[in-house]
């Protein structure tokens, strides 16, 4: 590595730029997976999925009476397993 102070081309400036840049792409690698996190959070269990596409989104599972859920995503009339219980 060359020594700052005896290279011509060395400009501190550019430097920070550099690496400010470098701070900024691993706080937005960070928003994104605290996103998708978030995002899993919204998501039924695997098991009570919809049998026919395997929507998981609690937006899209509508549940039509105390034991049946209607996919918005595929139309599907299911009854999930934790209801079935």
């Amino acid at each position: 590595m060359t020594d700052p102070d005896s290279d011509p081309y060395y400009d501190q400036e550019d430097f920070d730029d550099y690496w400010g840049e470098q701070d900024e792409c691993d706080f937005l690698r960070q928003e994104e997976s605290d996103r998708l996190e978030q995002a899993d959070n919204y998501q039924v269990n695997d098991t009570d999925a919809c049998p026919k596409c395997g929507e998981r989104g609690v937006d899209e599972l509508v549940w039509k009476t105390d034991e049946v859920v209607r996919c918005s995503t595929c139309g599907h009339r299911y009854t999930p397993v934790s209801a079935a219980v």
